[in-house]
């Protein structure tokens, strides 16, 4: 099972947790949903390469592109995070 990465939208506090792709926006922290981040595994480069995502939905995608990733994150309602 993928581990998720989460926000708290009040106390912004962040955490891990492992879910099944369709449980993954089940978190709640403070009585609210959480955020769900993206946290690209690639986050340690400057340089963007290319990489097969598997949490931004319930099939594996493959982004090519910085851009590509946002555009994938808003259309899926999920975060990008520290990917600037």
């Amino acid at each position: 099972m993928p581990t998720y990465s989460y926000q708290c939208e009040d106390c912004k506090k962040e955490w891990e947790a492992t879910h099944t792709v369709a449980d993954r926006y089940e978190e709640t922290c403070c009585g609210t949903k959480a955020t769900l981040l993206i946290v690209p595994k690639s986050m340690f480069f400057h340089m963007f390469t290319p990489h097969t995502y598997q949490d931004i939905c319930e099939t594996p995608i493959h982004v090519t592109s910085k851009n590509q990733l946002k555009e994938l994150c808003k259309v899926h309602d999920v975060r990008v995070a520290r990917l600037e």
